[in-house]
C-alpha cells in the first residue's frame, strides 16, 4: 500500500508543479477516477502537508538553482538499473527526497546486494524511507539472493 501512496505523492506534486496550483486545489475526484482510494488520499494528503509545513517543495519561484545529480559509479550501475536510479532522480527532483536519502538507498543496497535493484525493489526502498519504516531492508534484499533459479 506504501508504494501505491507513493505514486500517488509523486502524481501529486506532478500535478502542482504542472498545472502551478496549490495542494488544497488538486482534484480528488480525478485520483478517484484513477483508483486510488479515501484512504491512500488521506495518507498522501497528510504526508504532503506535514512536508510543506516544514519545507518548501521549490514550487513558487522560477530562478532556484537545480538539484546536483548523484553519479554512479561503475559497480553501483551494477546494483541498481538505470529504471530505479532514474526513480530516484525524479523523487530527488520533486523534492520528496533528500540528497541523504539517495545516499543512505545506494549505502543499503550496497552493503546488501548481489543483484540489481529492480524498480519494484526501489520503490519499496524509497516508501520504507519516506514513511520512515525501515524495516531491515538488508534482510529483505538479501531474501532475493538466497532464491534458486531451476
Amino acid at each position: 500500500m506504501q508504494d501505491k501512496i507513493v505514486e500517488l505523492i509523486i502524481f501529486i506534486l506532478n500535478e502542482i508543479k504542472t498545472l502551478e496550483i496549490n495542494l488544497q486545489d488538486v482534484n480528488v475526484r480525478e485520483l478517484e477516477k484513477l483508483g486510488y482510494s479515501k484512504s491512500e488520499m488521506d495518507v498522501a494528503f497528510s504526508w504532503l502537508f506535514d512536508k510543506l509545513c516544514f519545507r518548501d517543495f521549490g514550487f513558487s519561484s522560477s530562478d532556484q538553482t537545480p538539484h546536483s545529480f548523484r553519479v554512479l559509479h561503475e559497480v553501483e550501475k551494477l546494483a541498481i538499473s538505470a529504471e530505479s536510479f532514474g526513480y530516484l532522480i525524479q523523487l530527488r527532483e520533486l523534492d520528496i527526497i533528500s540528497d541523504s536519502d539517495i545516499e543512505d538507498i545506494i549505502e543499503k543496497i550496497m552493503i546488501s546486494q548481489a543483484h540489481s535493484i529492480e524498480l519494484d525493489e526501489m520503490k519499496y526502498m524509497v516508501s520504507s524511507v519516506i514513511f520512515d519504516t525501515d524495516e531491515n531492508i538488508a534482510q529483505r534484499l538479501s531474501a532475493y539472493d538466497n532464491e534458486t533459479v531451476n
